[in-house]
């Protein structure tokens, strides 16, 4: 699994949590600029922790047991031939 796989992951993650963890914070009293920032730094952090877990789940040849095993991405740019 490449680079976009693992973007694509970090983004999936970041766009879900930014928003929860901003909004909590706005009900909490926080200002609506504070609130984002803290939606946006915790997001990412809890986005980098969650790719961070796979990838060493990945490297150790552990499946993610609530991860659906992505086909593979035939590389068009190789020479040798995919069967179908």
């Amino acid at each position: 699994m490449g680079a976009p796989f693992w973007i694509f992951r970090f983004l999936f993650v970041f766009a879900g949590a930014a928003p929860i963890i901003a909004g909590a914070q706005f009900l909490k009293g926080h200002t609506v600029r504070y609130s984002i920032g803290q939606g946006l730094i915790w997001g990412a952090i809890t986005a980098a922790v969650y790719v961070a877990a796979l990838l060493y789940q990945r490297r150790k040849g552990r499946q993610c047991a609530t991860c659906p095993v992505p086909p593979e991405i035939p590389n068009f740019l190789s020479s040798t031939s995919h069967e179908q």
